[in-house]
């Protein structure tokens, strides 16, 4: 990780993309990557860091649209990016699980890589991990 710099994102009028989220991950992947590389987590904090370089890495994908192809599945994976940056939990995992729905295998099981690490991230009692984790489970057996 360290010594590899993240692609930098240009200043995008998207909304949600300024600093009222509040997460650099979602907000501003590029610079949550430079940071976790500096870092040195101990160990019970390594799986918290290692779910939001995963969300961080994958946010990048909001400025490259055509990266993951232009079907369903992906033109709603992105959209669930899109509701991550914005802050809108619940929807991005809608999305995500909606994705999987569509195509699970869609870049090395991105939807279902993404959910589990937003689970983690926000934890088992956050509103959107309860209400969205039945519905993933079921995604996942389909």
């Amino acid at each position: 990780m360290a010594g590899s710099s993240p692609p930098q994102r240009g200043g995008s009028g998207r909304p949600g993309a300024g600093p009222g989220v509040g997460l650099p991950g979602f907000s501003d992947p590029a610079t949550a990557l430079t940071q976790l590389a500096d870092l040195d987590p101990p160990a019970d904090l390594a799986q918290r860091f290692a779910d939001l370089e995963v969300l961080a890495r994958r946010m990048l994908l909001v400025d490259e649209p055509g990266a993951l192809g232009d079907d369903e599945a992906a033109r709603l994976y992105l959209e669930g990016l899109r509701r991550l940056e914005a802050g809108d939990f619940d929807g991005a995992l809608e999305r995500f699980i909606a994705s999987m729905r569509e195509d699970r295998a869609l870049d090395d099981e991105a939807a279902r890589r993404t959910c589990v690490a937003l689970f983690r991230f926000l934890g088992q009692e956050h509103p959107a991990v309860a209400a969205r984790r039945s519905e993933f489970a079921g995604a996942l057996y389909v």
